[in-house]
């Protein structure tokens, strides 16, 4: 897509104001790393550990089987997927994911947080989420805790979409089976809004989550359709070769 797809994510509908105050991103903190991660910037290349502070310009990518978790300084939280390609930009709320996932757990009260890739930028306040792309016109987006805006349709947890080709499609998932089926749900610690999510989960598993709708059967990871091939962090499968794109 060559026009750049604008999604408002959060609480407040596409259209209004965010928030009275924004705190800038300044630095991020390495909490976990799994195996292969590094910290890139222009001709420097090093390997990355737990405590090192991230400042852009600098780029987070991860290897095969390799995951980060960062802690932001306005505390969200960020855990990349393997197979990642992750920056931010100084002075602001905007953050790229070039390839790979992105799971996200933003505080409320932060302002908007601006989540660039090659397809969309979502703009989120009060999000928990996770973002795949391949970088060449991939895109899906779950949202887990807060809501999601998409040209006017208001996507809640347990909804999300997929842009293949150009097209979007709303998808519906179970929220309980997909976390429990990505590696950055079930090889990281809690997130911090994790009762917020527990508490959506189990009301969408009693059916009294109005706006959601369960499990439709139709997706192995219970997060894409069939005919995507299912790996367990959106880069499980080796490289990103459509439609080899799991969660």
């Amino acid at each position: 897509m060559r026009n750049s797809l604008l999604i408002g994510l959060g609480w407040l509908l596409l259209g209004q104001s965010s928030a009275l105050y924004s705190a800038t991103m300044d630095y991020a903190e390495i909490s976990i790393i799994q195996k292969d991660v590094r910290i890139k910037a222009g001709t420097s290349d090093r390997v990355a550990k737990v405590k090192d502070r991230v400042t852009p310009p600098e780029v987070i990518v991860t290897g095969a089987n390799s995951r980060a978790e960062l802690i932001f300084s306005d505390k969200t939280v960020a855990r990349l997927g393997q197979l990642t390609v992750f920056s931010f930009k100084a002075g602001s709320r905007d953050v790229t994911l070039e390839k790979g996932s992105l799971l996200f757990d933003v505080p409320k009260g932060q302002g908007k947080t601006n989540i660039r890739t090659a397809a969309v930028t979502a703009a989120i306040t009060g999000t928990t989420g996770l973002i795949q792309t391949d970088g060449s016109g991939y895109y899906a987006c779950y949202v887990y805790e807060g809501s999601i805006n998409i040209n006017g349709q208001n996507l809640v947890p347990g909804q999300g979409f997929t842009i293949i080709n150009g097209v979007i499609n709303v998808i519906n998932f179970d929220i309980n089976k997909a976390m429990e089926s990505s590696s950055l749900f079930s090889e990281f610690g809690e997130l911090p809004d994790a009762d917020k999510i527990k508490a959506i989960a189990e009301a969408q598993k009693s059916g009294s989550n109005q706006g959601g709708s369960g499990y439709n059967g139709n997706s192995p990871d219970a997060t894409l359709p069939r005919n995507l091939r299912i790996g367990k962090d959106a880069s499980e499968n080796q490289g990103f070769g459509k439609p080899n794109v799991g969660t």
